[in-house]
């Protein structure tokens, strides 16, 4: 047994989808540039899960949630991911949702290029790798996924 206990880093995202279509986001500078991801940020400290989600819908894409409307559908644990140009392990939390208030707008132009709909059997192949997993998973209606970059390598 191990004294040191690893700091995973914590990650929720938003996984809207209308008309069985998902919205992304495309990502402007930094090692996810030119990436699609959806709506998505980190969990700050002192701050649920939920909590999260609904402060970055509002930020990234000016739209309001509902905690009564929001689930946690998949739960993927990262391992050893590529991060920020390090590695690190993530526990990202998806919640899939068709519930929003307001207009969808682009928040922050200065790290998204632009926010899209895209057919959920058409996504756009720069999607982050492990989304389509995530997808997978809840089309298989598995709540919890562990993906070992290491394996990947």
């Amino acid at each position: 047994m191990t004294d040191i206990h690893q700091t995973p880093f914590i990650g929720v995202h938003l996984m809207l989808i209308q008309n069985n279509q998902l919205l992304l986001q495309k990502r402007k500078g930094g090692f996810t540039d030119g990436i699609y991801t959806p709506v998505s940020g980190h969990v700050d400290k002192r701050e649920g899960v939920i909590d999260a989600l609904i402060r970055e819908a509002k930020e990234e894409a000016g739209i309001s949630l509902k905690k009564e409307d929001l689930k946690i559908s998949v739960i993927a644990h990262l391992l050893d991911a590529p991060y920020k140009g390090g590695r690190a392990d993530i526990i990202n939390y998806f919640v899939f949702t068709d519930k929003y208030e307001g207009e969808i707008e682009n928040k922050e132009p200065d790290k998204i290029k632009r926010l899209e709909f895209f057919d959920m059997e058409a996504l756009p192949s720069k999607l982050m790798s492990h989304i389509f997993e995530v997808i997978k998973a809840y089309n298989r209606k598995e709540n919890y996924i562990v993906i070992d970059y290491l394996d990947k390598k």
